[in-house]
């Protein structure tokens, strides 16, 4: 399926609302989101956006065509796509622990800010809509599509994303019968890890990766890198723990044009590997291919013997 084009849907979506409005309805409209986006700009921990009050003005429609799958009548159920998804926004932007909590957090009159007509749905329904419409095979492509619209409405106020950013892994304990999950001797417990990569400024996440709670997670550093850069992001830091520091990803980083800051492991010692006569001997090596260079800097030498695997 093809890729959303989200700025022609974001300029499609706003010309055909300049088309329904005549000259006293547009002043009108414009005066009303000039007061929104007041309520929106430089929010503080003490004087916070609520989350409801921030998704209900959310336009969906981007996400549609990735969810048209799941329904068998689209048509028929297009109507009520809308409030299912601004709540599954919810959800994620007010932080809540499961399904369950944000079910229960919003009242009768907030289910209607979010386009719910008749008021609190169902628990079932949204369940439904998030773990089997959605589903874990679906998030990945919704997650990117919110984050690239994300990046497009920022990208108009001079704000970026990406620059710099942290990087960690979270242990989940999982349910008590999960035959799928480990047990982590470290975390004393059965259970997934979380690894995710967060604008360092915004607190936005950028990337995510599930794995197994005992597996490296050092290995999703260059996937991250490269996903970033897939979006259009300028990352140029990554801040993370000794276990993403390992050798080649210190190294694939630089050649990534991105600075790793890490703190060096006590158990480290230097290798005579890296002795720079040593390095400049192993070179010699290769003074019959085409792409030697004589007298070249440790710079070079260090990216040709990456690029000779």
């Amino acid at each position: 399926m093809p890729e959303i084009d989200i700025r022609q849907k974001v300029e499609k979506y706003w010309g055909r609302i300049e088309r329904q409005l005549n000259i006293e309805d547009e002043e009108e409209f414009q005066q009303m989101l000039q007061e929104i986006e007041k309520q929106f700009i430089d929010p503080t921990q003490n004087n916070p956006v609520k989350a409801v009050d921030f998704v209900q003005w959310l336009n969906p429609e981007p996400l549609m065509e990735i969810l048209k799958p799941s329904y068998p009548y689209y048509m028929y159920i297009k109507q009520r796509f809308d409030p299912r998804m601004r709540f599954f926004a919810y959800m994620l932007l007010s932080r809540s622990k499961n399904l369950r909590s944000a079910y229960n957090s919003l009242t009768e009159k907030e289910y209607i800010l979010l386009g719910f007509t008749e008021g609190k749905p169902t628990y079932e329904l949204l369940r439904e809509f998030i773990y089997e419409r959605i589903s874990i095979e679906r998030f990945p492509r919704v997650f990117k599509q919110i984050l690239l619209e994300l990046i497009f409405l920022l990208k108009k106020k001079n704000i970026s994303l990406g620059k710099s950013v942290f990087q960690d892994a979270t242990d989940i304990r999982c349910l008590k019968h999960d035959p799928e999950a480990k047990y982590s001797g470290y975390y004393k417990h059965s259970g997934y890890k979380l690894d995710v990569t967060l604008d360092a400024e915004h607190d936005i996440p950028l990337y995510y990766s599930t794995m197994e709670i005992i597996s490296d997670e050092g290995q999703n550093l260059i996937p991250s890198q490269k996903y970033l850069a897939s979006l259009g992001l300028l990352e140029e830091e990554r801040v993370v723990d000794d276990k993403y520091a390992s050798f080649p990803n210190i190294a694939r980083s630089e050649l990534n044009n991105v600075s790793l800051f890490y703190k060096i492991a006590k158990n480290w010692v230097p290798t005579k590997k890296s002795d720079v006569k040593k390095l400049k001997k192993l070179y010699q090596k290769y003074h019959k291919d085409d792409d030697f260079v004589v007298n070249p800097s440790l710079d070079f030498i260090l990216r040709y013997f990456y690029k000779k695997g």
